[in-house]
């Protein structure tokens, strides 16, 4: 797979096999070069009848066709066989040299002791080894054919072709298992590492790297280390946001219910001339009171608290009964809306999901023009209900079309401020929406319309 050949244990284990292979390898090649190995009787029966044969033929040519001919043979010879091979005569003079080795005491020894019997004779020089053999010419004439081979040859007669894969295989094998388990050894922290990191990201805080590790001790445990003490960190500041979020929104419920009291009371001792400002007041006070109202719903979503049971929800009815909810508010600003649903049931929280579509519909109320329309569909798939809700505003920058899910993110004066307000939202209606169809195990994802406007939808699984 592309991907397993792209990680980190694949790399660290095909380096490490080939850098133990190779230098296997080589260290079987010193081996068969630099040992020093007799002669046994295999070799020497196997070498004495290619010598045999090389030294009838080279006579033959030598007298039939001259010393070019020859000369071009003994050629073949070395480069097939890498065996140096020349023609004497009887008297020890090279017919095929002059050669570096013909100064050498050994070589005329061997040449003149191979005229005296019918046997190849043998010779260990050094790395090499040194073959003579007598052959009679037509003529009546003795000469000797003498063979220089690198002595590794005497290692490749005596194991076979099948017996050396089999050793190469068996070391390979060997190799390859120890750095399977060497590159398993140091990639595992880094798997288990990334799906923690892949789980923290998720939303599971409760994600634990260095328990896993066992009793490891090196530079990739104290990194996991490092990761469950910065988990641990912002678990604690994450934890500590929502629990002061919940306490202090409903704190905040105590004072506005004894202010909406005291506007009431302002309003029977107050003229007319202060109903203006009472109305101002009263206005912040539902503004401030839909704040809290959203921050607490934030809170129960995030908290982790023990949430209903999911029971059947017929989403057509739902839609319908929010949309009536919302005619009021969209006829008092000349908006229209237009729905389009089929019948779709999904398992859920009624009160949740409720939010979520909620939220999503005020929000397109919100950032419509005036005398413009807010397009609802809902369809039902096989396996997934897909809400779509589309207005006609100015629209979301692409940079920001990830963004606007988070708590408390505002876009701009522009997107966030409708016409003839005084303030914008406080960003969290599509925070509230986000956590509510993940908690459905669905998905919402924001868009701009081609001729303007924001397009959200909600994947919800039936």
């Amino acid at each position: 797979h592309p991907s397993f050949m792209r990680s980190l244990f694949f790399k660290i284990f095909l380096w490490f096999w080939l850098a133990m292979a190779l230098m296997g390898i080589a260290l079987l090649a010193v081996t068969w070069t630099t040992r020093a190995e007799p002669v046994v009787p295999a070799q020497r029966a196997f070498l004495g009848d290619a010598m045999k044969q090389n030294a009838r033929i080279a006579v033959w040519r030598w007298q039939k066709r001259g010393k070019a001919d020859v000369n071009a043979y003994l050629a073949r010879m070395e480069n097939k066989a890498r065996c140096r091979a020349f023609l004497l005569d009887a008297g020890g003079n090279f017919i095929t040299g002059p050669t570096r080795i013909s100064s050498d005491a050994g070589i005329k020894a061997l040449a003149h002791q191979a005229t005296k019997r019918d046997e190849v004779e043998f010779q260990i020089s050094g790395v090499d080894l040194r073959a003579a053999h007598r052959a009679r010419g037509s003529d009546g004439k003795t000469y000797v054919l003498l063979a220089s081979m690198p002595r590794s040859i005497l290692s490749a007669l005596r194991v076979e072709p099948r017996t050396r894969l089999l050793r190469i295989g068996s070391m390979m094998l060997v190799t390859g298992l120890i750095c399977f388990i060497l590159a398993r050894y140091l990639a595992d922290p880094v798997v288990k590492l990334r799906h923690a990191t892949q789980r923290f990201a998720a939303g599971d805080l409760s994600v634990r790297v260095r328990p896993q590790l066992g009793h490891r001790r090196d530079e990739l445990a104290d990194l996991a280390g490092d990761f469950d003490a910065m988990a641990t960190q912002i678990s604690s500041l994450l934890t500590a946001q929502r629990r002061l979020l919940g306490d202090v929104s409903h704190e905040l419920r105590t004072p506005l219910t004894r202010l909406n009291l005291a506007l009431e009371l302002a309003r029977r001792h107050a003229g007319q001339d202060a109903t203006p400002a009472l109305n101002r007041i009263e206005h912040e006070a539902q503004q401030l009171n839909a704040l809290i109202e959203q921050l607490l719903a934030l809170s129960r979503l995030e908290s982790g608290d023990k949430k209903p049971s999911h029971v059947s929800i017929d989403l057509s009815q739902m839609l319908s009964d929010i949309v009536g909810d919302s005619h009021l508010e969209a006829d008092a600003t000349c908006r229209q809306i237009t729905v389009q649903a089929e019948d779709c049931f999904v398992e859920g929280i009624p009160a949740i999901l409720r939010s979520a579509i909620e939220n999503v519909i005020r929000n397109a109320l919100h950032h419509t023009p005036e005398n413009s329309s807010i397009e609802i569909r809902l369809t039902c798939e096989e396996k997934m209900a897909l809400l779509t809700v589309r207005d006609h505003g100015p629209g979301v920058p692409e940079m920001a079309l990830s963004e606007i899910f988070r708590p408390f993110y505002r876009v701009d004066d522009a997107r966030d401020r409708p016409k003839g307000s005084a303030s914008g939202g406080a960003g969290l209606g599509l925070a509230i929406v986000e956590r509510a169809v993940t908690s459905h195990s669905g998905q919402v994802h924001a868009s701009n319309a081609a001729d303007g406007g924001l397009v959200v939808e909600i994947h919800i699984p039936r």
